[in-house]
């Protein structure tokens, strides 16, 4: 039999005599007492108790619950502001037809644009309150044309107004002025989702036929 060279006994001797890694940790953890031991710890970390679960789930489902509010007051908002903006539209287009497609008149007036938007108008005959006395400037200037052209006989010198009619002399000014200023004031009234009453109301001044 050949004989090995003596480094390559060394050798191999130590590669048999390696110890197992298996081994050294149990033997560590047999030296820590069973409640110190390196493998439980490892093994408890490695999880989730029952208790960190609930409590994960609890967190979940509140912050859950304030986002999805936190999304439907944004939906109805938007909502709520579509809506104001349609029914601003529709006032704007109704009072744009007021006296060219509808007659302009003195009085109270309602209808139904849809199943969602009704409107209400009024409309009465403009007067000054800073000067509820005195001629409008319509009527100065009718009278000025009606004193250069002669109409309505002899201009007096005075004017008296008075709440029925005004007249200058024997010129009856009512007869003269065919148009007057009119206040016109619409609302357009919607519900919502919630079953509140909105409203959007617009003020506008226009000239039309003295009735």
């Amino acid at each position: 039999h050949c004989q090995l060279h003596p480094l390559v006994t060394v050798f191999r001797s130590s590669q048999n005599t390696r110890p197992c890694r298996g081994s050294t940790r149990c033997a560590e953890d047999a030296k820590l007492g069973p409640g110190l031991r390196r493998g439980s710890t490892r093994c408890a970390s490695a999880g989730f108790t029952l208790l960190e679960i609930l409590v994960a789930f609890t967190l979940l489902a509140l912050a859950m619950g304030i986002i999805m509010q936190i999304f439907s007051r944004g939906v109805n908002g938007a909502d709520l502001a579509d809506r104001y903006a349609k029914a601003a539209m529709l006032a704007e287009s109704k009072l744009a037809a007021i006296g060219i497609e509808e007659v302009l008149a003195e009085g109270s007036y309602n209808g139904q644009f849809d199943d969602n938007f009704a409107w209400t108008m009024s409309v009465r005959a403009y007067i000054s309150a800073a000067e509820p006395a005195t001629l409008s400037t319509l009527e100065t200037n009718a009278l000025a044309n009606a004193q250069a052209t002669g109409v309505g006989g002899t201009i007096a010198s005075t004017l008296t107004p008075t709440a029925a009619s005004t007249t200058l002399g024997n010129v009856d000014i009512d007869a003269l002025m065919f148009v007057r200023l009119y206040e016109v004031e619409l609302s357009v009234a919607f519900t919502t989702d919630d079953g509140r009453q909105r409203m959007v109301t617009l003020n506008t001044m226009k000239i039309g036929p003295r009735i």
